[in-house]
């Protein structure tokens, strides 16, 4: 008679935690979004049909709100009658930007790999932009490359930045790129912001910043696909040694 190990007497799985009341709220309310009972611009009943539905607390209906609001997928307004509550967003920008920044965050992903991203994300945009963007979205992208020269400050100087980025990313077409660009350039701020604060002048990086732009642009207009993605590439891992500049 053998004797059975004790990982052999274990029981294979694991006892499951019950979801709190407001995650099964969510649950729910994004079932009803994949399944297509909710889309885009949809309101959501009040707070007290939403809690009287789904036999909940209308505090756990609130939290599930603010949870949603903050992955972005629905949008709230404060007030009375029609124009109160919550809806479906109108795109889901906001909860992407939210997700990729946290989980860079908080698992500690290293500054090279959200660099490595950036450069195969932002690279491969402009390599399209070159046979999608029109002479209008040119001009509007040069105009945004000089936008930083009205910032007061590195850190409004590289918000203007990540929206030429973003912009540049939706001119090539792809849904998800401008959300991703500006997630990964939120995750990298503190570094971003960390490196111009070593520089003499940050008024200094971002003109030759601006320069770079103006040159990608320049080839995205001139249809040379191959030779603005390699210039988007270069103008990424530049940045990159600028920030690790001691």
């Amino acid at each position: 008679m053998t004797q059975s190990s004790e990982a052999d007497s274990e029981d294979p799985f694991l006892p499951m935690n019950t979801p709190r009341v407001f995650e099964s709220v969510v649950a729910e309310i994004e079932r009803a979004i994949v399944m297509g009972r909710l889309g885009p611009g949809d309101r959501l009943p009040n707070e007290r049909d939403l809690a009287s539905m789904m036999q909940v607390s209308r505090n756990s209906v609130r939290e599930a709100m603010r949870v949603l609001e903050m992955f972005g997928a629905v949008e709230t307004a404060n007030g009375r009658g029609r124009l109160s509550g919550s809806t479906i967003a109108d795109g889901a920008g906001a909860g992407v930007r939210t997700t990729l920044r946290l989980h860079t965050l908080l698992n500690g992903v290293p500054l090279r790999d959200i660099v490595e991203m950036r450069v195969l994300i932002e690279s491969q945009a402009a390599h399209k932009a070159a046979s999608s963007a029109t002479l209008d979205d040119c001009e509007r992208l040069l105009r945004m490359s000089s936008d930083w020269t009205t910032a007061r400050s590195a850190e409004e100087a590289n918000e203007l930045d990540t929206a030429f980025h973003a912009e540049l990313a939706r001119v090539a077409g792809n849904a998800l790129a401008p959300a991703m660009v500006e997630g990964l350039r939120e995750a990298m701020v503190r570094d971003l912001l960390q490196g111009f604060e070593r520089l003499a002048d940050w008024r200094t990086e971002f003109a030759r910043s601006s320069a770079e732009h103006v040159e990608i642009v320049s080839l995205i207009r001139a249809g040379e696909a191959e030779k603005a993605s390699e210039a988007m590439r270069l103008h990424c891992t530049r940045l990159f040694e600028v920030m690790n500049q001691e």
